[in-house]
């Protein structure tokens, strides 16, 4: 494991002036609103609802635009290229804006995503098992050591998956082409990462971005939060890219850019290397970076966009 470029949000403060600008209203009564992804053509995101969690959109044609809801979720919702993908019982849902809420597959799921491409594959998990297909599963595999699947992201060729055993989360992908499972990394490999750590820490992965060459892996540490985010290539060594991360709220990976929020701070560094700078200074919960804007969703229930 190696370890470039130290980017930490002390280096942030010192590396760029920001933005304070006031960000364009998107939604202006979007509810408790935890944002999905956005496009663009459109936002998408979630509130609670009773039972379960309320799936909405909003064209972003005239701004600000209405709320629309979408469809009721008991399962996870996940955003995918323009759209959701969104578990009730026994069923899996396709929902996009000015389009009807269309089944994909019937089957109860604990983590959904989707493999890009003409028409798109489904992805879900239940338990150990991971499937993908357009309407039925083209294939099933079980997952070795694994009591469940937290979340996944799949590219054209790969579908990297963080799953829970019995004692921590590891990354694994499996190769479409072969449709044999690998596995990267356990979230405790990265301990050494952590000067200083308590006794007792224990760690966390999530996956914040993949590609066919591998992914990107944020693996915090409790209780005080901290994070490095790991690059993690499908072959070869993984490299910790950013080792000083401090409680990061959200993270976001674009074709340039790791963007992260820290309190009310949007901190991004450039993919390439080099130190953080201010991107923005928001006054809400980023929860999407698309087409060159931040969508964050405000304390007064609405979501705003902001240029960066």
């Amino acid at each position: 494991m190696t370890t470039r470029s130290a980017t930490a949000a002390i280096a942030a403060l010192l590396a760029g002036c920001g933005t304070d600008s006031p960000g364009e209203t998107v939604v202006v009564a979007a509810g408790q609103a935890t944002l999905l992804g956005a496009s663009a053509a459109g936002v998408y995101w979630t509130t609670p609802g009773t039972p379960g969690t309320r799936v909405l959109g909003s064209s972003l044609e005239a701004l600000p635009g209405d709320a629309q809801e979408l469809a009721m979720a008991t399962g996870p919702v996940v955003y995918a290229d323009g759209h959701v993908v969104l578990a009730q019982t026994g069923v899996i849902l396709r929902a996009r804006l000015g389009a009807p809420l269309a089944r994909v597959v019937s089957t109860n799921a604990e983590a959904l995503g989707e493999i890009p491409g003409e028409p798109p594959r489904l992805v879900w998990t239940l338990a150990d098992k991971l499937s993908w297909g357009t309407s039925e599963a083209e294939r099933t595999v079980t997952l070795v050591r694994t009591t469940r699947v937290d979340h996944v992201r799949a590219t054209a060729r790969r579908i990297y998956a963080a799953v829970d055993g019995t004692s921590e989360r590891r990354l694994v992908y499996l190769d479409l082409a072969d449709g044999l499972v690998n596995n990267l990394t356990a979230s405790s490999t990265f301990a050494s990462a952590f000067p200083s750590a308590p006794d007792g820490a224990t760690y966390q992965g999530r996956i914040v971005g993949a590609d066919d060459d591998g992914a990107y892996w944020l693996v915090e540490q409790s209780p005080s939060r901290r994070a490095v985010l790991v690059a993690l290539p499908a072959r070869g060594e993984p490299t910790v890219v950013l080792p000083t991360i401090q409680q990061a709220s959200g993270f976001f990976v674009t074709a340039e850019a790791f963007y992260w929020q820290e309190g009310d701070t949007l901190l991004t560094a450039p993919r390439a290397g080099g130190s953080a700078s201010i991107a923005a200074e928001l006054d809400g919960t980023a929860g999407a970076i698309a087409d060159g804007f931040v969508y964050y969703a405000t304390p007064g229930g609405a979501i705003e966009r902001l240029a960066l």
